[in-house]
């Protein structure tokens, strides 16, 4: 239950930026993932193929497969969210302003709050809050957090869950200035599924389904060998928007390859308050500090 956060630099529940740096040596890697799963945006669904295998004693193809394909619930796609305008205020905004930690800290291990007000970046929160507050129709927004990665860097993160005692049910980052890649990993109990179900050998692209991939993207699968590690792919283009929740936010890690950062990218996660910080909750007058911290900048 980390936050992505705690491993960038401290958080706070108003707004936090941090740039990545070198990323960790247990960071996967496009070697580890060969054959994974790949969420169609046009079609809002995961695109993949289960090897029919030859039988030689009878002479024809049988994958003996009688239950549905994979299915992960909770991932949304908005593609072109942001005009090139917003995009370009918002980059600009973020440079601005020094990359530095804004807000109360959170220790999430101690599962400590201290609301204390800051000022933060109010003209690049507030655009941003106006397209969430349209698309999510919601008001339990918490937490702005821009990410910059870059190449130079080698700028990553590695698999994880976001924290779910402060963070609500959904996570919603935009992706700026450039187009990446969203890796899910399985959890355990999935892989374990997997692993024990004989008909399901390699797992390919649908490569006609999706004419927004690059070929770049799509020539980076490889279907020539077994897959090492069961994982989904999202392609996140630029300016597009991303939500993860139900399955995909609790279920399944997610990541960015460092392989999949080709040129400069900023992404702005937007984070909502858990249950346990809203009216009603064991925390609520704690949310309602962190609410009404958040009105002045997200």
């Amino acid at each position: 239950m980390e936050d992505p956060s705690a491993r960038a630099r401290a958080s706070g529940p108003a707004f936090y930026a941090s740039k990545l740096e070198s990323p960790a040596s247990t960071a996967i890697s496009k070697r580890k993932v060969r054959h994974p799963f790949t969420f169609c945006a046009g079609l809002r669904t995961l695109l993949a193929r289960l090897d029919r295998r030859f039988d030689r004693r009878s002479g024809t193809q049988n994958s003996g497969v009688h239950s549905p394909p994979l299915q992960v619930p909770g991932i949304e796609v908005y593609e072109e969210f942001l005009t090139p305008d917003e995009e370009s205020r918002l980059a600009d905004g973020i440079d601005t302003r020094e990359w530095q930690d804004f807000g109360p800290r959170v220790h999430f291990k101690k599962k400590r709050v201290r609301a204390t007000s800051s000022s933060g970046s109010r003209r690049t929160s507030r655009a941003l809050s106006r397209r969430c507050g349209v698309a999510l129709r919601t008001s339990r927004r918490s937490n702005l957090a821009n990410l910059d990665y870059s190449p130079k860097r080698g700028s990553c993160i590695d698999p994880h869950y976001d924290d779910w005692w402060l963070w609500g049910p959904r996570l919603v980052t935009f992706n700026l200035l450039s187009d990446t890649v969203l890796t899910l990993p399985s959890s355990t109990t999935v892989y374990e599924r997997l692993q024990r179900a004989p008909a399901i050998g390699q797992v390919v692209h649908d490569r006609r389904a999706c004419k927004s991939w690059s070929d770049e993207f799509k020539d980076s699968i490889s279907v020539r060998t077994p897959p090492r590690l069961c994982v989904v792919q999202v392609a996140l283009p630029r300016r597009s928007m991303l939500v993860l929740d139900s399955d995909a936010r609790y279920k399944w890690h997610h990541s960015i390859l460092r392989d999949d950062i080709t040129s400069r990218r900023i992404a702005m996660t937007v984070r909502e308050l858990s249950e346990e910080f809203l009216e009603g909750g064991a925390s609520c007058d704690l949310g309602a500090q962190l609410l009404d911290i958040a009105k002045m900048r997200v």
